[in-house]
């Protein structure tokens, strides 16, 4: 697949986080960014100012302000993917100017600097703890099976949906969190009032992930769906929420990439 991208790794970045680069050209970037210590600590802050833009709430409606400011009666093609890219541009300008601040304060005496930290997969007990010491809560919360399906897609190239869950399972929402890369989306949820996520990523990204936890109490159960690897992180001694994340058949707009 040729995306036209190739002389431009931004654009190619841009691309590979709004989930419009498939097939082996998403392959090469992610094999890139695994290689490659700025363009993973880059793909990770874009990831994060997603999340945050998320944690601020629902997205105003561009399309309809756009239409309205050029006279348009008909829709334009903006969608999710021009969403978070006005979003994160915004964001950016934001970051910019604080930098160039934080240089000023710096440059002073009475400054002190402060070491960022860079870009680090946590683990799979590192991500369930932060998850729950930051009081468990998600980043948002899909509305539909097509928006949780895409979420996956795009993220990972491969949807996925929640199908009927037991009685005693609450679904929270979704998270980014870096358990086994920077891709990793979490799901959480509760069992019984007791916190449980499951980690979703790429089969090739668990390779070296410890998947037992210090804490005998809490227990790992592991499945594989295509090309992805799911781990259950829960207190229970048995998964709850595994067997319940399928892949869609049939369901719009969420064809994966072949």
């Amino acid at each position: 697949m040729n995306t036209g991208l190739h002389d431009n790794p931004k654009d190619r970045l841009d691309a590979f986080l709004d989930g419009t680069l498939g097939g082996d050209d998403r392959r090469e970037m992610q094999a890139r960014i695994a290689g490659d210590p700025a363009l993973r600590r880059e793909a990770e802050l874009q990831t994060r100012i997603d999340a945050s833009l998320r944690r601020c709430g629902k997205a105003p409606d561009v399309e309809r302000l756009l239409r309205k400011g050029a006279g348009l009666s008909k829709p334009i093609r903006s969608r999710s993917g021009l969403l978070q890219r006005i979003g994160r541009m915004a964001a950016m300008i934001l970051i910019g100017v604080t930098v160039v601040l934080a240089v000023v304060w710096f440059a002073v005496p009475s400054g002190r600097q402060t070491n960022v930290p860079a870009y680090e997969v946590l683990g799979l007990e590192g991500s369930y703890r932060q998850l729950v010491g930051a009081g468990f809560t998600p980043d948002w919360r899909c509305e539909t099976d097509e928006e949780f399906a895409e979420t996956y897609r795009s993220r990972l190239g491969q949807a996925l949906i929640l199908g009927q869950l037991p009685a005693d399972v609450e679904a929270l929402g979704l998270s980014y969190s870096p358990a086994l890369s920077y891709n990793t989306i979490a799901l959480l949820a509760r069992v019984d009032g007791q916190p449980v996520v499951v980690f979703a990523d790429l089969a090739q990204s668990a390779e070296g992930i410890a998947a037992a936890f210090s804490d005998p109490a809490v227990h790992v159960f592991q499945r594989s769906v295509g090309g992805l690897v799911l781990y259950e992180v829960t207190q229970k001694d048995q998964p709850a929420i595994l067997g319940a994340m399928i892949v869609p058949e049939g369901l719009p707009g969420c064809e994966t990439d072949h």
